[in-house]
């Protein structure tokens, strides 16, 4: 195969020969017979779904300022993942090169398009920045966003799928491919293997194929994007199963129902059951809000008919051209609001799997903080990750406020420096913030709070054991409060 200069994710081989050209990368997974669950169903289902490219127009656009401290690249930009961009950086500019990555202050948010270095934009800000010696700041404007920025993978989705009458999913069948632009960046392969995994991590059928592949195309570069490769494969298995339904007369909630994978079933494709699933709660807590949503509809255009009745009356009383305008702005809302042919409500249920880390096979992920507790009692949190606009300061904040029984307004969450000797994988992407860099957290605050019960002990301040001291009102007190 041609090496296009994609990062090597996974040994690869393609077994489909009418995938021969301009391959990114390449995903495929068999379980079971499909041909046999086919053979099996009552009711078949195949159907293709497209889905266009989509671009985060974040608040902010993309910006960079770099400059050089002797062969050490330093570039201060709007990322949320400063490891992947040295790393890449790195690799784009050699061996004879170092560099460092800075995030600017603050940033409008991300949604994926934040993850990765934008190479139409560091390496040509970092020689501008050599060729002059100076420090140059490059910025796109929003049209360079949507034109040299990446976006959503489009992708083509085949539907396969097939059912008995009693509504049993007998055989489940994928095939996608997704639109990877001009140039390689290794989302392809994320991509392709969230396609091939979710589906069968949702539905526990006994037969399932999966076949994706990720092309070089003359468009833009596609990249990260909030849910990479789920949001694509979800609506089109989600839409097709909702066809399927309708065609076989199933209620679709009912049929998912039934499918849906459950706790202690074994996923056919790992080694590793599936250790909880919270789909029903999800399922009821889902009916229980639209009909708070109904209930609250039907109270509102009720009270919206009585206003404009009366609004009419008044109207209807009044002489003035104005208040002739106002009962016919009256009657206009009146049929918004009552329910008549001019208004149509659709209401739908589908559900997906997502991952909260990157990790797979043969790469793990982690994340390490740092806590500093002042003379003063303030506890400063050092965390790697980026506040992109989704929360993280403020929920690693409650996380350790939780833990040391500390105040909120004592408690500080600052990036970590350099030489904090803080590390972390991936940075703030696949919504792993809160389950990683927050248990880093959890745990340095767990261990803060050993090592000063120990010391009080030691010193005799409170006459108690080290594991009957506990913090109240940002102080650590004996079990009497003292």
């Amino acid at each position: 195969e041609p090496d296009w200069g994609q990062p090597v994710r996974h040994p690869r081989s393609v077994e489909n020969p009418a995938y021969e050209q301009n391959v990114d990368d390449y995903h495929s997974l068999s379980v079971g017979d499909v041909d046999a669950g086919f053979a099996a169903a009552d009711h078949v289902l195949e159907a293709e779904y497209r889905s266009p490219r989509v671009d985060h127009c974040n608040l902010d656009s993309h910006c960079v300022v770099a400059e050089w401290e002797g062969d050490t690249l330093v570039c201060t930009e709007t990322i949320g993942n400063t490891t992947n961009t040295e790393q890449t950086l790195g690799r784009f500019l050699g061996e004879a090169y170092d560099v460092r990555v800075e995030s600017a202050p603050h940033s409008g948010s991300s949604f994926g398009g934040r993850s990765l270095a934008t190479l139409t934009l560091e390496p040509v800000a970092a020689t501008l920045a050599r060729e002059t010696g100076r420090p140059v700041k490059l910025w796109f404007d929003r049209e360079d966003d949507f034109t040299a920025g990446d976006a959503r993978h489009p992708a083509t989705v085949r539907v396969a799928a097939g059912a008995t009458d009693d509504g049993d999913l007998t055989t489940l069948a994928i095939d996608v491919v997704a639109d990877t632009g001009a140039y390689p960046n290794g989302v392809g392969h994320i991509v392709l293997s969230q396609a091939r995994d979710r589906p069968i991590e949702l539905y526990g059928v006994d037969n399932y194929r999966f076949e994706g592949v990720s092309a070089f195309t003359n468009n833009p570069p596609a990249g990260e994007y909030r849910g990479i490769g789920i949001a694509q494969v979800a609506w089109a298995l989600e839409s097709g199963l909702d066809e399927l339904a309708r065609q076989a007369g199933f209620d679709p909630v009912a049929f998912r129902r039934a499918n849906w994978v459950e706790s202690g079933d074994d996923l056919p494709h790992t080694d590793v059951p599936v250790g909880s699933c919270g789909l029903e709660e999800c399922l009821e807590r889902g009916r229980e809000a639209f009909a708070s949503l109904r209930a609250d509809a039907g109270a509102a255009r009720a009270s919206d008919a009585g206003a404009a009745r009366a609004s009419d009356a008044r109207a209807a009383r009044a002489s003035d051209a104005r208040a002739a305008r106002a009962s016919d702005a009256g009657a206009a809302r009146n049929d918004a609001t009552t329910g008549d042919s001019t208004v149509v409500y659709g209401r739908g249920v589908a559900a997906g799997v997502n991952a909260t880390t990157p990790a797979g096979p043969g790469h793990g992920d982690y994340s390490e903080a740092r806590v500093v507790l002042d003379p003063g009692g303030r506890l400063e949190v050092r965390s790697p990750d980026v506040e992109l606009g989704q929360g993280s300061e403020t929920v690693l904040a409650q996380m350790a406020a939780e833990e040391t029984g500390l105040p909120l307004d004592r408690i500080d969450v600052v990036d970590a420096a350099p030489d904090d000797g803080v590390e972390d994988r991936y940075g703030s992407i696949g919504n792993r913030t809160t389950y990683l860099t927050g248990r880093a957290v959890v745990d340095a605050t767990g261990r803060l709070l050993a090592r000063l019960r120990e010391r009080v002990v030691e010193t005799g301040a409170l006459d108690a054991p080290a594991d009957r001291l506990s913090v109240a009102d940002g102080a650590l007190r004996g079990p009497d409060g003292e």
